[in-house]
C-alpha cells in the first residue's frame, strides 16, 4: 500500500478551497464543509515519513500506565519534545500516531502526570 504524500494532501486541501468544500456553508448532507479541511489537515500531520502505519490510544496509555486518560494535545507536545515524531489521527479522535514504542511513550506520559500533581501541589 503506497502513502500519500504530504504534497498531496496539500494538491487535495488546495483543490477543496478552491471549489469552495473548505467553507462554512452549509452542503447537501446538512452539515458543514469545514470537516473536510479539518479531515486533510490532519492527514497532512499524518503523511510525516518517520511515523509508522498504525496508533496509540489514549485509553490503552492511561489502563497501561494505572492513571487518568492524557490529553492527546499534550502527549504529542510532550513527545515532539523528546523527539519523537507524532500527530493526530484521521482514524479517531483518541488516539495518537508516533514513533515511540508504548512503553516510552507510557514512562514519558508517567513522568509527565507526576510532575503536573507535584507542580499543583506546591504552594
Amino acid at each position: 500500500m503506497n502513502q500519500i504524500s504530504g504534497s498531496e494532501i496539500e494538491d487535495m486541501l488546495g483543490l477543496a478551497e478552491e471549489w469552495g468544500w473548505t467553507t462554512k456553508e452549509k452542503c447537501s448532507s446538512g452539515g458543514n464543509n469545514t470537516g473536510l479541511k479539518e479531515l486533510l489537515n490532519i492527514m497532512l500531520e499524518e503523511s510525516i515519513p518517520e511515523l509508522p502505519f498504525g496508533f496509540i490510544k489514549l485509553d490503552e496509555i492511561a489502563s497501561r500506565g494505572k492513571m487518568s486518560t492524557p490529553r492527546r494535545e499534550k502527549i504529542i507536545d510532550l513527545l515532539k519534545k523528546e523527539g519523537y515524531a507524532a500527530s493526530r489521527s484521521h482514524i479517531a479522535s483518541n488516539v495518537v500516531k508516533t514513533n515511540c514504542s508504548m512503553v516510552n511513550c507510557i514512562k514519558l506520559v508517567s513522568m509527565y502526570s507526576n510532575l503536573s500533581v507535584l507542580k499543583t501541589r506546591v504552594p
